[in-house]
């Protein structure tokens, strides 16, 4: 569990700081623990996180850092199917998302959500379109900008795009929505 423990501890820092030291997961990050948005399930014996949840949603939810990053350890929980941050990047400090690492988490990721992360600027990456089972893409009240990449019509499993509260322009991407059951733009 040890070297699972210090990736699973580099991914957070980036989100929370160097403050927590995942002392209260230790030496089990999937054990019982009183922290909110950190959820695993068992894969051929083992213990993997699956859901990860920053911000301030719960008294004992994951609170982001002030100056929160993207660390690259996140793209190595490859089963992580949900990933959402709120509040946690403030329009104090403009953070652009990754553009690379995402196709890492193809296999798995079904839930990408940020919302009300006024300091996440920027396009949106064109390898979120290689996230082929990612269900719900939700970029709400954001400071994203531009074109939404053609590639997002790779997402045949999408039923959920809600893009509210950004600076999109241009058109969807034609085919993006054969599938969805939810679409929300403004």
């Amino acid at each position: 569990m040890g070297f699972y423990f210090f990736i699973m501890l580099l991914n957070f820092q980036g989100f929370v700081g160097d403050w927590w030291n995942g002392s209260g997961l230790y030496p089990d990050p999937c054990g019982w623990t009183p922290i909110q948005g950190v959820s695993c399930d068992l894969y051929n014996g083992l213990w993997y996180i699956s859901i990860l949840n920053f911000g301030p949603v719960l008294d004992n939810s994951l609170e982001c850092f002030s100056s929160a990053s993207f660390s690259q350890f996140l793209f190595k929980l490859k089963h992580l199917r949900s990933l959402s941050s709120f509040e946690c990047f403030s329009a104090s400090q403009s953070t652009i998302l990754p553009s690379t690492g995402w196709e890492n988490l193809a296999g798995s990721l079904e839930t990408l959500e940020f919302r009300s992360n006024r300091g996440l600027t920027g396009e949106i990456p064109i390898q979120f379109g290689y996230v082929t089972n990612l269900q719900s893409l939700v970029l709400v009240d954001n400071g994203f900008i531009g074109r939404l990449p053609q590639e997002l019509v790779n997402l045949t499993s999408l039923r959920r795009l809600s893009l509210a509260g950004n600076g999109f322009t241009g058109s969807i991407p034609d085919s993006l929505g054969k599938t969805m059951t939810e679409l929300k733009l403004f």
